[in-house]
């Protein structure tokens, strides 16, 4: 059985529980999850100031089994609308990724200053108003972080240190957000997949975000089903594919300097080669990189990314399997699935996967959308 929790976002002390009516969830790697929940009132809330309970941002909702005490999914709030005539709260939340999206690149010796005038030259500054970050790409994703948990705190559990020679140097008066640094290092060439993982602290009633970060790829557990069958947990297969974004011949613009841009070329021929017309696709969104190999990889990168369509295969699962254990409650954002099919579309074989998104809501029903694993040296 699930129920709703509250809990402080900041400290992440638990405040009460909330006798939801119906809640829908969604999980995914790289990008922020959602939770949205609605409440119809009723005795269990009378009396109740919900408006102050579940203020905007102070507050954070979780989903929690009450029996293994996992957290289903879990967001902060920040967006309500209340119905008069029916009676019913709807809040939606979204986990603590979307955070950053309000969070700024830049050290906390930054927090004390008011007001000035910085003098830079050629588009960069002095210190502090430049930071540069080394490591792995995961490291420089986790100092991004751990930098802003020293400007205000969250919950937030860091991974260890890796170690690596990557390097990022990024001028603070960008003003970048810690989502869209975030989201830059997971595009590029071997970028990392990043989670934020809710979890209850050992020993007590406490939520905890913790940070995953893959070696570029998250992959805690492979999961080996047959849908051949189909009687219980697994009932429905469906296939989406959408091609509009194919390219092979990628250009990407950096930062400008006067008369002077940035710009990176990366045509993979292979498309064509195989009787595919030529396609081509422009990123324009990197006006800040300054270094030639970073928007190299950006442009190299789209190539790999997008030069095969994009196929979604999205399988509906029981939570629990026919004997009480869990099945769809296992899977996480990252994991891989060995699904063996007899399919006039698909074919007779078995599918290799990569969950990219969860989702989910208070019934025994989740849906799990996944990529095919290709192998890179094949077309």
């Amino acid at each position: 059985m699930d129920l709703i929790h509250i809990y402080d976002t900041v400290t992440g002390h638990r405040l009460g529980s909330l006798p939801a009516s119906s809640w829908k969830w969604r999980r995914q790697i790289s990008g922020p999850g959602s939770l949205s929940v609605e409440i119809t009132y009723s005795d269990e809330v009378r009396g109740r100031d919900l408006r102050t309970e579940l203020a905007p941002w102070r507050t954070t909702l979780a989903v929690v089994d009450q029996v293994t005490h996992r957290v289903v999914a879990a967001g902060i709030v920040y967006q309500r609308r209340w119905d008069e005539d029916a009676y019913k709260l709807e809040v939606s939340c979204a986990d603590v990724w979307s955070i950053f999206k309000l969070r700024l690149v830049m050290p906390h010796v930054l927090d004390s200053y008011n007001q000035g005038t910085i003098v830079g030259e050629d588009g960069t500054y002095p210190p502090p108003w430049t930071l540069t970050y080394m490591g792995s790409l995961g490291d420089i994703a986790r100092d991004l972080v751990a930098s802003t948990l020293q400007l205000g705190p969250l919950p937030i559990v860091l991974p260890p240190i890796e170690g690596g020679s990557a390097q990022r140097t990024w001028q603070v008066p960008d003003f970048a957000t810690i989502a869209s640094r975030l989201e830059d290092l997971t595009r590029v060439i071997s970028g990392p997949e990043i989670i934020f993982q809710p979890r209850l602290v050992d020993g007590t009633t406490s939520l905890a975000w913790h940070m995953l970060i893959g070696d570029p790829e998250l992959h805690v557990e492979t999961h080996t089903w047959d849908l051949r069958r189909r009687a219980a947990p697994l009932i429905k297969i469906s296939v989406d594919e959408d091609a509009s974004d194919m390219i092979s011949d990628s250009w990407a613009r950096g930062g400008s300097q006067d008369d002077a841009t940035l710009i990176a070329h990366h045509h993979d021929r292979w498309l064509e080669e195989a009787g595919w017309p030529l396609l081509q696709g422009a990123d324009t969104s990197h006006s800040t990189v300054s270094e030639i190999k970073t928007l190299s990889d950006y442009a190299r990168s789209a190539t790999l990314l997008r030069s095969r369509s994009t196929e979604v295969v999205s399988i509906q699962m029981r939570r629990l399997d026919e004997a009480g254990y869990q099945l769809g409650d296992k899977v996480v954002p990252g994991d891989h699935i060995s699904l063996r099919v007899d399919s006039p579309y698909l074919g007779s074989k078995v599918l290799r996967l990569k969950v990219l998104e969860l989702t989910g809501d208070a019934s025994e029903w989740i849906t799990v959308s996944c990529r095919e694993i290709i192998d890179e040296e094949s077309p």
